[in-house]
């Protein structure tokens, strides 16, 4: 898959080759527009998919393959941490950010298996939702993750930590940051 998509994500599918995730083709499903299979390490579109822009489908072959990097890799400690992060996340004027948070937050409330990465998958996919994030001060904070994009980015560079190792954190670091390419959006506060 790396061939027909050449663009931001081009590290996520280099790292997901190295990491033996493959892509399986097209499904006969309806359901959303792709889906991974843990079982098979691999992921495939739906006939969704076809309707979609070509960003449209690289941010999904992206969210895909970061399920498939991030499986089995959280422990207990992380997923407090993302437990903790989600629970006290703000509403968002955006109604899209909302359904994003609607969704991640009942299904880790649920404790439904792999919600715990669709933070993360969300968060390196999704431009307006890292920027919101990123828009959002935690009163009381001095240290750079003094706003909850700051505060994500310490939980996404520990998941990854066991895939890249720490000699590609800082890269990972500079990736994360160029998520946030144009972040103007009106500041909000949160405890």
């Amino acid at each position: 898959f790396t061939e027909d998509y050449s663009n931001k994500y081009q590290w996520l599918y280099k790292l997901a080759e190295e990491k033996g995730i493959t892509f399986l083709g097209l499904s006969d499903s309806k359901i959303g527009n792709a889906i991974y299979h843990p079982a098979a390490k691999a992921f495939a579109i739906t006939t969704n998919f076809e309707k979609l822009e070509q960003e449209a489908k690289e941010r999904v072959f992206a969210h895909e393959i970061i399920h498939g990097l991030l499986k089995n890799k959280f422990t207990i400690q992380l997923e407090d941490k993302v437990r903790e992060f989600v629970k006290n996340l703000p509403k968002s004027s955006d109604n899209k950010i909302n359904d994003v948070l609607d969704r991640v937050k009942g299904n880790i409330d649920k404790k439904i298996v792999g919600d715990y990465e669709e933070l993360i998958t969300y968060a390196l996919t999704n431009k307006e939702f890292a920027q919101w994030l990123n828009s959002i001060k935690i009163e009381g904070e001095t240290k750079e993750s003094q706003t909850l994009w700051g505060k994500l980015k310490e939980i996404i560079l520990e998941a990854f930590e066991s895939i890249v190792g720490k000699s590609k954190l800082d890269e990972l670091n500079e990736i994360l940051d160029s998520i946030l390419i144009s972040p103007e959006i009106k500041e909000e506060t949160t405890k």
